[in-house]
């Protein structure tokens, strides 16, 4: 639903590798909770696989019988992240490309669909809710902004693409409020 104004709660997760330090997001577990959560509790995610052994490519398998696809592949095409202000500001991007493929449509029965779509993630991530909201004990808290570029593809629309070249043609922004459990 485009433009909706809610609070969605689901479980995102992280783990600490512990012999090197490094923090790393749960990727699989967190892409079947945000879609159940933002699809209100229905579960349309069978199953998950990113265990290629390539950090930059995914597949999600939809349950059968939705009206958006059977799966949804998606590929990472680039990330950059650093710290700034003495490692209290996360930044991270990720250029994503998306092709959800699904059975064929009434209109081209021989071929079955595929949908690409192009975007970019920007996340801001910061420690704390600031202002001492909730006991904002270091490390318990962060806030996060998720800015979302959304790119017109030539194979999809050629004469949208040749429109705005390389200009999102859709941004749209999530605040996060994250908290250690």
């Amino acid at each position: 639903m485009v433009g909706r104004d809610s609070t969605t709660r689901y479980k995102w997760k992280y783990s600490r590798d512990e012999s090197s330090g490094v923090v790393r997001e749960c990727f699989a577990d967190n892409i079947i909770e945000s879609i159940a959560a933002h699809s209100d509790g229905r579960e349309v995610v069978e199953g998950v696989d990113a265990s290629g052994g390539n950090p930059n490519r995914m597949t999600i398998n939809l349950r059968p019988g939705g009206r958006n696809g059977s799966r949804i592949e998606i590929f990472v095409n680039g990330r950059r992240s650093e710290s700034i202000d003495g490692g209290s500001i996360f930044l991270c991007s990720e250029l994503v490309r998306q092709v959800t493929l699904g059975a064929p449509t009434l209109q081209d029965p021989n071929v079955a669909r595929m949908v690409v779509g192009e975007y970019q993630h920007f996340f801001t991530y910061r420690e704390g809710l600031g202002g001492g909201e909730g006991g904002d004990e270091r490390g318990k808290h962060f806030r996060a902004n998720v800015l979302t570029a959304v790119y017109a593809d030539a194979q999809q629309d050629a004469d949208l693409f040749n429109d705005v070249l390389g200009d999102p043609v859709i941004c749209y922004s999530h605040n996060i409020i994250g908290k250690r459990v």
